[in-house]
């Protein structure tokens, strides 16, 4: 179980989300703006975030972006559905996970469980693979001595596919982990592969360890990363 801050304008449903969180375990502190939001996260360290950004007066996506940049604090928001935070402006902004409001609420409780588990993982784990190293808590990578700065999503699909190395990750599956998505349009995640791979110097015909399988997905082979000569012109 974790600790969670929820930060919720509408006071009522607040405290009915505090209460079915509270109902699973978790230790729950609610907010209704932003000023205590922050307040509350420098008295005490908190596990996960629950974000509802409406009415936060346009500031609640730079306060997620912080939470995962300076501290790895997963935020999970829940939005309205015809609002202007859609998933993927959401989850560029570097929020862990996505729901429309109002929720199914043991779809709630499961996402939270799965949020904590990840960020659980990320405590004890990195990942290197030749020059390739991943900070999962931090969510910084470098490439050899280089620091490589990621977006959200890039960062996620590259996490994604190195640690689930040496198979084919089909598109729509990464579509679903990276942006809650059940759509068929792969346009996106091409789009994030390229950018993944100049960023990384994996730009060329081979486009490096991340291996295009047309027709099916993507893959990360982990010995293309160990081979000498990659990374070299990494972008920072």
């Amino acid at each position: 179980m974790g600790k969670l801050l929820v930060v919720e304008p509408d006071a009522d449903f607040g405290e009915v989300v505090a209460y079915v969180l509270a109902r699973e375990g978790h230790r729950v502190v609610q907010v209704g703006d932003l000023p205590s939001a922050e307040e509350a996260r420098a008295a005490q360290p908190f596990d996960l975030v629950l974000l509802v950004p409406c009415h936060l007066e346009g500031r609640a996506l730079e306060f997620c972006s912080r939470l995962q940049r300076e501290q790895g604090l997963p935020t999970i928001i829940l939005a309205e559905r015809d609002s202007a935070y859609d998933a993927v402006r959401c989850l560029d902004a570097g929020a862990e996970d996505y729901l429309h409001k109002p929720c199914d609420f043991s779809e709630l409780t499961a996402r939270v469980r799965a949020a904590l588990r990840r960020r659980a993982r990320r405590s004890t784990e990195g990942v290197v693979a030749g020059p390739l190293q991943i900070d999962l808590l931090r969510r910084e990578v470098r490439y050899g001595e280089r620091m490589v700065r990621l977006g959200p999503s890039e960062f996620r699909l590259l996490e994604e596919l190195v640690m689930h190395a040496g198979r084919v990750v089909p598109a729509g599956e990464l579509l679903r982990r990276v942006w809650h998505s059940d759509g068929n349009d792969t346009k996106l995640l091409r789009v994030t592969v390229y950018r993944l791979r100049r960023k990384l110097g994996w730009d060329g015909r081979s486009g490096g360890p991340i291996r295009s399988v047309p027709g099916v997905g993507f893959m990360f082979d982990p010995h293309t990363a160990a081979a000498a000569g990659y990374g070299g012109h990494a972008a920072t």
